[in-house]
């Protein structure tokens, strides 16, 4: 039987409804699409897009966190 679990963190912005920021699945993480939203304000980060990409990644590492993985 194939377990999947839905990881969820408030580190990182929230997915739209009826998504997830991210699925685990038989010990892989399966992560969906991010953007880079302040996820306290959950604005955009102003700047250039080297820090909106910055923004997505510190997003992608809070979900990954959650989900366990290091």
């Amino acid at each position: 039987m194939v377990l999947k679990e839905a990881v969820k963190t408030t580190n990182a912005p929230p997915p739209m409804p009826f998504f997830s920021q991210a699925i685990k699945c038989n010990g892989m993480v399966y992560c969906s699409g991010s953007v880079g939203m302040d996820p306290r304000s959950m604005k955009l980060v102003e700047g250039s897009v080297g820090d909106r990409a910055e923004q997505c990644l510190k997003n992608l590492a809070a979900v990954l966190e959650a989900a366990g993985s290091r």
